[in-house]
């Protein structure tokens, strides 16, 4: 083997290269894994914010991304939510029912929407019957009550 022989060199070069990117990527993927699992929970301070500006402080300090109506959180006002490293989840618990809102989560997706309605709380509505009649006493054609 001679010592300016380039694929000598060449087969050297590769072997270092190999390793170093083996131990790269191994370091990269382990802290990947950790850093993932810890990107579920908040510490948020919020006082009297809209749910965008909450929903928005969440998604800088987690993986997951928001789905929701701007025009429907509008409607909500103000929130104000204390949280420790606590779950996204238990933050939705205790925030959302206050404001009429549910949420469902899909790998890393969080949609919000209105909250339906609870059959059991569902008004039972009563039929009434009657006449519409003027001062007179006659019936008054085409009147209806709703």
């Amino acid at each position: 083997m001679k010592p300016w022989d380039w694929n000598t060199w060449r087969g050297m070069l590769i072997i270092p290269k190999l390793v170093v990117g083996l131990l790269g990527l191994a370091l990269w993927l382990v802290p990947a894994e950790a850093y993932a699992q810890e990107r579920t929970k908040v510490t948020l301070d919020l006082q009297n914010v809209t749910l965008n500006d909450m929903f928005e402080e969440m998604k800088k300090q987690t993986d997951y991304d928001f789905f929701y109506n701007a025009q429907l959180l509008r409607a909500r006002g103000f929130v104000s939510v204390k949280a420790d490293n606590e779950e996204v989840t238990s933050v939705l618990d205790r925030v959302l029912p206050g404001v009429n809102l549910e949420y469902q989560m899909n790998n890393n997706l969080v949609t919000i929407r209105a909250k339906k309605a609870d059959p059991q709380q569902e008004i039972n509505l009563v039929p009434i019957k009657g006449r519409v009649v003027d001062e007179n006493g006659n019936p008054l054609p085409g009147a209806a009550v709703i």
